[in-house]
């Protein structure tokens, strides 16, 4: 199956993996940080609905998340990293949501350079 093609989607919807969170309990719809990546998340749910996906919940702002920041440590731990797309709130909407499914959300910071490119010797 494909993503609908939109005029509110931009090249960053290539990145599939960022706008929506797979759990067992169905999707969670993620808030990027990134502007122009916001009406992504709005288009997977209108897919995951057609296709009778549940939807557990949706990240509103302020708080921003996006899966490429998240991992499964096992069907009951998440492991969250907070950074520049996953701010405090985006954590606190996940657990919110996660808990009432016996879910713990773990966090850790996300480190990151001045951006310079890394140079192996």
């Amino acid at each position: 199956m494909d993503l609908p093609p939109s005029p509110e989607l931009s090249l960053d919807a290539v990145y599939t993996h960022d706008p929506s969170f797979a759990t067992d309990y169905g999707i969670i719809l993620m808030n990027p940080a990134k502007p122009n990546r916001v009406a992504e998340a709005r288009q997977h749910g209108q897919f995951f609905r057609s296709l009778g996906i549940p939807v557990l919940g949706e990240i509103k702002p302020p708080a921003t998340t996006e899966s490429g920041d998240m991992v499964w440590l096992d069907s009951k731990t998440l492991l969250i990293g907070k950074g520049y797309r996953t701010n405090t709130d985006g954590i606190a909407q996940m657990r919110a949501l996660l808990a009432p499914k016996g879910v713990e959300v773990i966090s850790a910071p996300l480190p990151y350079g001045p951006g310079l490119p890394l140079v192996c010797t």
